[in-house]
């Protein structure tokens, strides 16, 4: 029993030096900045520049496509509607229904039907994409 207490108390102090040691992301995008990086976007200040870069106005929909398999799809897209609200955003798995709903699409991954030079890349897994 003084073994048990001895290894769970270690473990506690080993877990606690694992917690503390980095100073916590601090600033008023530090959570979704976490979230959206599951894309490789460095923050979600750089999404936002991207997106009014690209001359988006805010009354236009947005649609963000992506693989149905793809795990970080939904926690990308309820990212990207926090980052760049008061667009409207939608989530669609195929490009061409996609490009049916808006002209602006943000694309994650490489779908097919869809050039490697099509768009403006923003990491290599996200990329704006305008359609006519």
């Amino acid at each position: 029993m003084f073994v048990g207490f001895c290894y769970s108390g270690m473990a506690t102090v080993r877990l606690s030096w694992q917690l503390f040691r980095k100073p916590a992301a601090s600033g008023p995008d530090a959570t979704i900045d976490n979230l959206i990086s599951v894309a490789n976007v460095a923050s979600g200040q750089a999404l936002r520049d991207a997106v009014n870069g690209a001359g988006w106005p805010v009354t236009d929909d947005v649609v963000v496509v992506g693989d149905a398999a793809n795990r970080d799809l939904a926690q990308i897209y309820q990212s990207a509607s926090y980052l760049l609200y008061p667009r409207r955003l939608w989530l669609a798995f195929d490009l061409s229904a996609a490009s049916a709903r808006a002209r602006h699409l943000i694309v994650i991954g490489r779908p097919s039907g869809l050039s490697e030079s099509a768009g403006r890349p923003i990491s290599s897994g996200l990329r704006l994409v305008d359609v006519n």
